[in-house]
């Protein structure tokens, strides 16, 4: 009698066990999010997937020849390093340069083709 109550205990601390591993497993994926960026003119970043809660600050720092990366934009807005991303993202890196490398600067002038007029405007190159 007391063997069959031992074996019962032991089956159903196996079963608490199992269910609370899987508990765990189901419970701490959380969820994932793509991060695409641009680094406007910088060494080549993949799309990376990371966990919901990761925050801007843990992402690689991108590259550039005479310039410093400042810090990431999304839609428009700087991201701080402790934003947390919380849905799929697309960064685009903004850039300081250095002085180190001589900058190529281009007039656009823009032919509206008998519409309103548009003035002239000067960017770097490799600048969107």
């Amino acid at each position: 009698m007391v063997d069959k109550k031992k074996k019962v205990v032991v089956i159903v601390i196996v079963v608490i066990a199992i269910i609370l591993i899987l508990l765990s497993l189901l419970l701490g994926r959380g969820k994932e999010y793509t991060v695409s960026v641009d680094t406007n003119g910088g060494n080549i970043i993949t799309n990376k997937v990371v966990k919901e809660g990761t925050t801007i600050g843990e992402l690689e720092v991108p590259k550039k020849d005479g310039y410093n990366f400042l810090y990431w934009t999304l839609d428009g807005e700087r991201c701080k390093d402790s934003d947390k991303i919380t849905k799929d993202v697309h960064l685009i890196a903004v850039w300081e340069s250095t002085g180190e490398v001589e900058v190529t600067k281009y007039k656009v002038k823009f032919n509206v083709d008998g519409g309103s007029t548009v003035e002239s405007v000067e960017v770097e190159e490799g600048n969107v």
